[in-house]
């Protein structure tokens, strides 16, 4: 460095070129790897003033399919135009494969994305000229899933539960003949790592686990299915089976938002993903499903969205007509939504009945003085019940019975100057149970409706008193109705089994600490469980009761945690079959009964000879001692042993004792 001007001298500068010139140049490596990166085709053509919109777009896309992208390239040509395609590069070749899952999604109904590894278009190109063919695989016969409804047992009418507790999970059958002895079907340790559910019709047993979701079927309980979501929290299935949702409690990140996973169960694939915040979840289940799984529908932020399974798109006339939306159900059987609307300025409350499927609004009523709404569907859609509470001081209630089935969908009404606890359908009739009070919750009574061809309302019995009840379960074919004290300040709880033909309680039991009402598909049996998870300190287990009361089995396990019945499939036979058997029940019944004797008449042969061939045995044996002994007699007598085998070696002696003593005065007289 030159001490004057400050610039670096010559020599210097040529011996710092000299030690430059003698490095080894870096190694230059192209990054040629496209295992990370994913083409993806029917991309929106765009100008480039839409160039940076349609990158966003892209980005959240696949941010809420698979994970942020780490770079997406839209190749454009010489006028700005993009070309229709683009590439999508993600941090790990994991993710990409990921992002494949994305292949048909509709970005609306011109733009239904393809998308390729674009390490795949390398293999493409090294297809040989000559066509080979791929060798056959060997035919493999497909697990039956419903193999148990062909079992003996389910023939006869029995059916499957399903228990849970400590580390154990075991199925069962309930054999009506002998339900304290119920045959175990598969019994596993260390099934699941949280709790399992059957699926709707009862194909698939689901566990959960830190790595997610496994299915569980057929006549050996093989693996038919495994869905990765980490952390799952909950599962769902849509009602025929077609779909899995699963929800993870994980925090989404960057990397990973999907915190709602729609998987096709067929497929295994993931058909649609939702983002959010576990933690922001209100109510159980997130989505609800018609009946022939065509929509699903959520209520966020005050409005109801309904998608559409056949493009998982939102539907979006429908979320316009629903906004400020306080709840919804669907109907049981059809694409019917109805939805209830609490009062805003100058406008009142409201519940809206809409058919989806048109998008027709079916029915409309105004409710004013509205503190609260509840609305329940009858099992068969047939009606809608909306119980609407008044604000004023007095307890009003008011029952509107929308007529789903009748001309121009009329709605009657009738008033009930009461609490209600609850209320409930009768699923296989028209009836409708309220449980209410007066003034103190513990005086609860029971009030029957029956729901007549419109206007008419019949209340059956008004006042049946069910003190301290606070819960109403039906026998899925109706007739039965438990009456149930499951909140109670006392840990023994009430079960009430009420025949509501005769309107007499058939039966009362009492359960410690019930926790859950299970009836049976068939509604003959009904078990009341007491679960570890609401009652640690209590002894946990369940009771099986029969329709009217009797007590069958009780089980009491160690950290008993699920009972379960398992589900049955729709009935195949069509209405006019079913309405046959009705009226010839007492026939058919007849048939069943003579067929059930002459079952116990072979039982009791079969115990019959056992018993004779036990005897007979024992006789054998007895025989084949005493030639033994016979023959071992000069052995004995070689011995000098004492041979005891005349009756004068025996002697009898009788000895008194008293056991105890009683002492009577006599009378005077």
């Amino acid at each position: 460095m030159s001490a004057k001007t400050g610039k670096p001298s010559k020599a210097k500068k040529s011996m710092e070129a000299e030690i430059l010139e003698s490095l080894p140049e870096p190694p230059f490596t192209l990054d040629t790897t496209t295992t990370t990166m994913v083409v993806v085709d029917n991309v929106p053509v765009v100008t480039q003033d839409k160039l940076e919109k349609l990158h966003g777009v892209l980005t959240k896309v696949f941010s809420a399919l698979a994970g942020a992208p780490r770079e997406i390239c839209l190749p454009q040509d010489a006028e700005g135009m993009t070309k229709g395609y683009a590439f999508v590069d993600f941090d790990t070749p994991e993710i990409a494969k990921v992002a494949l899952e994305s292949n048909g999604y509709p970005l609306g109904k011109l733009h239904i994305f393809k998308v390729n590894l674009l390490s795949d278009f390398e293999r493409f190109a090294t297809v040989p000229e000559t066509y080979q063919p791929p060798p056959v695989k060997e035919y493999r016969e497909r697990m039956d899933v419903r193999s148990w409804l062909r079992d003996k047992l389910s023939m006869e009418g029995a059916d499957q539960y399903l228990i849970q507790y400590a580390d154990e999970t075991e199925i069962l059958w309930n054999d009506p003949k002998t339900p304290e002895k119920p045959p175990s079907v598969y019994r596993k340790p260390h099934w699941t790592e949280s709790y399992v559910k059957w699926s709707p019709l009862g194909t698939y047993v689901a566990t959960l686990h830190q790595q997610g979701v496994q299915l569980w079927g057929g006549e050996s309980w093989e693996k038919l299915g495994r869905f990765a979501h980490a952390d799952v929290k909950v599962i769902d299935f849509s009602p025929n089976e077609k779909y899995l949702l699963t929800v993870t409690s994980k925090e989404p990140t960057a990397s990973e938002a999907r915190t709602i996973i729609i998987w096709d169960l067929r497929t295994q694939k993931q058909v649609c993903a939702f983002g959010g915040s576990y933690s922001a979840i209100k109510e159980w289940p997130v989505f609800h499903w018609t009946k022939d799984e065509k929509y699903f529908a959520r209520l966020q932020d005050g409005t109801v969205h309904v998608y559409d399974t056949s493009t998982m798109q939102l539907v979006a006339s429908i979320a316009e007509k629903l906004t400020g939306t306080e709840s919804f159900c669907w109907s049981p059987k059809d694409p019917i939504i109805a939805a209830y609307v609490p009062d805003a300025p100058n406008h009142p409350a409201r519940v809206t009945v809409i058919d989806v499927s048109t998008g027709r609004e079916l029915r409309q009523n105004s409710f004013f003085d509205v503190s609260d709404c509840k609305m329940q569907w009858h099992p068969s859609g047939d009606f809608l019940c909306v119980k609407v509470d008044r604000t004023k001081a007095t307890a009003l209630n008011a029952f509107n019975i929308f007529r789903l089935r009748e001309k121009n969908f009329p709605v009657d009404m009738f008033e009930v100057k009461a609490n209600i606890v609850c209320f409930a359908w009768e699923p296989e009739g028209n009836r409708l149970a309220l449980l209410q009070y007066k003034t103190q919750p513990q005086k609860t009574f029971l009030s029957l409706y029956r729901i007549e061809p419109h206007p008419k309302i019949d209340p059956i019995r008004l006042a049946i008193d069910k003190k301290g009840m606070d819960h109403l379960y039906w026998s899925p074919q109706g007739h039965v109705l438990i009456v149930a004290d499951m909140h109670g300040k006392t840990s023994a709880h009430t079960i009430d089994f009420f025949n509501a033909d005769t309107l007499e309680t058939m039966n009362m039991a009492e359960h410690t600490n019930a926790s859950s009402v299970e009836w049976d598909p068939t509604g003959r049996f009904v078990a009341v469980v007491t679960s570890f998870w609401r009652s640690p300190a209590a002894e946990c287990g369940f009771m099986l009761f029969s329709a009217s009361g009797q007590l069958l089995h009780q089980v009491v396990r160690d950290r008993f945690l699920q009972f379960l019945w398992r589900p049955r499939p729709p009935c195949l036979l069509s209405t006019e079959k079913l309405e046959e058997i009705r009226q010839n029940l007492e026939t058919i019944a007849e048939t069943y009964r003579k067929r059930e004797d002459i079952d116990k008449a072979a039982f009791r042969e079969t115990v019959k000879q056992r018993q004779a061939r036990m005897e007979e045995d024992f006789a054998e044996l007895l025989e084949h001692n005493f030639q033994e002994y016979l023959q071992e007699a000069p052995k004995r007598k070689a011995l000098g042993c004492i041979e005891c085998d005349s009756d004068d070696d025996y002697v009898e002696e009788v000895v008194e004792e008293i056991i105890d003593e009683v002492r009577t005065p006599l009378s005077k007289s």
